[in-house]
């Protein structure tokens, strides 16, 4: 199936339903998917949707946030395939088909187009424009299914105000298989203590995903559109070629680190960031037991709420000590 590109975000979320596709070609405006690996991830997409739908209460629910106007676009595609008015997202990416007629939609909702509204910030590309574009149906079906694949969760990133996160990798990953077990994300920086919680969950599941790209994205809702808060990329290499530098100890840590309501949040930031150095070679092994036994011993005959952080740093910086080998 030839699907169009609009040099716009939405053609990130095509892109990475093709490169789990596998069999693809980039053309000048457009992707080239087979239609067969199209459906298999369609597919894939749908059973992710549906399993998200039967958590919440609502018998009918669309997953993808859209805003007032973007509901408008959106029921447009609805109409135009033949779903129902009230068609799932999951039963939306399981009914469609790369043999279904052309379809168009006069306005290509928020969620395809981020950076075209005020205040987003992506970077390379400058925000604060408003544009209406036409798109062609089966890019907004597969975009769909792409923000599925790449969706993490939310993530509260201050008191009330809570973010999507979207992962994207450059190359063939299944990351969407470490999904069913994540329950919740601890919080989105320091950068270093998400590369260590994410490469924790990437190395459980076996997976080889060596660089991500992450947005943080507030998702439509009401009247607002989608925007992007912000984007960066995490180099996992080092983390993930020394995967038993990473134990239930720092992950806990980092976890505590991206945790906004934790009383010992910067505390473990800088543990984590000692950590961080070590694994990637900067730093040497001694500094962290020298950090984490000075510390522990100045304040162990007191109540300090670090204590129990300081006996897992201490005890990963012993077993740090029997890892021989770095990479």
């Amino acid at each position: 199936m030839r699907i169009p590109l609009y040099n716009i975000f939405g053609d990130s979320y095509v892109k990475q339903v093709a490169i789990e596709a596998g069999k693809y070609e980039i053309l000048r405006n457009a992707i080239e998917i087979d239609d067969n690996s199209l459906k298999e991830v369609l597919k894939i997409a749908g059973d992710i949707a549906k399993s998200r739908e039967e958590k919440i209460k609502n018998k009918i629910v669309n997953i993808l946030p859209l805003s007032g106007n973007d509901k408008r676009a959106w029921e447009k595609i609805l109409k135009c395939y033949n779903f129902g008015n009230i068609a799932t997202l999951s039963e939306v990416l399981y009914k469609f088909s790369p043999e279904a007629e052309k379809c168009n939609v006069d306005t290509a909702p928020s969620f395809v187009k981020p950076e075209f509204y005020e205040y987003a910030r992506i970077p390379g590309i400058p925000g604060g424009s408003k544009s209406k574009m036409s798109v062609d149906g089966s890019y907004l079906v597969v975009a769909a299914a792409g923000w599925v694949l790449t969706r993490l969760g939310k993530v509260k990133v201050n008191e009330g105000n809570w973010l999507g996160v979207q992962l994207f990798t450059t190359t063939k990953s299944n990351l969407y298989k470490i999904l069913e077990n994540i329950k919740y994300i601890p919080g989105i920086k320091p950068e270093t203590a998400f590369a260590i919680w994410i490469a924790d969950k990437i190395i459980n599941v076996n997976l080889n995903v060596y660089t991500l790209k992450v947005y943080l994205i507030s998702d439509a809702v009401g009247q607002s559109p989608t925007t992007i808060e912000e984007g960066f990329v995490l180099d996992l290499n080092k983390l993930l070629m020394n995967k038993e530098m990473i134990n239930d100890d720092i992950v806990y840590i980092a976890s505590d680190a991206l945790n906004i309501d934790s009383n010992t949040r910067n505390y473990s930031a800088k543990i984590i960031n000692l950590v961080y150095e070590v694994i990637s070679g900067s730093k040497r092994i001694e500094d962290l037991l020298y950090f984490a036994n000075r510390d522990l011993i100045m304040i162990s005959e007191s109540n300090d709420e670090r204590i129990p952080l300081l006996k897992r740093i201490s005890r990963y910086a012993n077993y740090l000590s029997n890892v021989t080998t770095f990479s």
